[in-house]
């Protein structure tokens, strides 16, 4: 790699993951990896322990909540799970209605960590209707203001007649 007044030189790397926009990133191994066997491990571009992509069940909540990096508490997160964590941290439903149930969970030093949990309304093949629960802006404070906020518009327009 060149540099003004310096130059690095390396041997190439034996293994390389990036995810779509060519960020580090390896799901399930180390995302670059050398013959000598020195490795890097990233998540869509932010550098992580080991232990975070091969062991992810070791992440517990208080581990995210005292992470001061926000990046690395957002590929934590991610990694635990969102539902999960809601249902572990403790997270405070906020507003239910038919439609949902909305979560908020304060983070500290970052902005709160807001979800709508909604029961898809078409049924899988089985039968059962599955849980999604997604991530809206901390800002919002009702289920169909999330629900909308999904489609671009204010709660009050979103008012669907038939949900498939």
């Amino acid at each position: 790699w060149p540099f003004r007044g310096a130059v690095i030189l390396t041997e190439r790397h034996h293994e390389l993951r990036r995810d779509a926009q060519g960020r580090l990133h390896g799901e399930q191994s180390a995302a670059v990896r050398y013959p000598d066997g020195w490795s890097l491990y990233a998540w869509h571009g932010v550098r992580v322990a080991e232990t975070v992509i091969l062991h992810p069940g070791t992440i517990s909540v208080a581990q995210i909540q005292a992470e001061a990096n926000v990046e690395l508490r957002r590929v934590l997160l991610e990694r635990y799970g969102f539902e999960r964590y809601l249902s572990d941290s403790g997270a405070l439903p906020i507003h239910a209605n038919a439609r949902g149930t909305l979560y908020r969970q304060e983070l500290s030093g970052d902005e709160p960590l807001v979800m709508v949990r909604v029961t898809n309304s078409t049924p899988e093949p089985d039968g059962h209707r599955k849980d999604y629960t997604l991530r809206v802006p901390p800002t919002i404070t009702t289920v169909d203001e999330a629900l909308g906020w999904g489609f671009n518009l204010p709660a009050r327009k979103y008012q669907p007649v038939i949900e498939t």
